[in-house]
């Protein structure tokens, strides 16, 4: 059995909404997401990076399917730092 690598990901309260809510995220990053569900802190959040390439795609999907504008803002600049973080890099907020 192989291990799945990780990458840990600082994400606002915000944030992990937008993951919840436009994400479809598969169970380990939902499980991940929803353990830090009542803090209103910047969480450091570990990953799957396998899921968290899927994350990004389905972000990305989200973005062209809203109509908000301030969702699409929101949604680009948390898809920027997950792809940073999915680079192998630690992303900062």
């Amino acid at each position: 059995m192989t291990t799945r690598e990780s990458v840990h990901v600082e994400l606002s309260a915000r944030d992990r909404t937008l993951i919840l809510e436009y994400g479809y995220p598969f169970d380990r990053i939902e499980s991940a997401v929803r353990a830090k569900e009542n803090s209103t802190s910047v969480e450091l959040v570990s990953l799957d990076r396998f899921e968290l390439r899927r994350l990004i795609g389905d972000l990305s999907t989200s973005i062209k399917q809203s109509e908000d504008d301030r969702h699409q803002v929101e949604l680009d600049d948390l898809i920027e730092r997950l792809e940073f973080s999915a680079s192998g890099r630690i992303s900062m907020f």
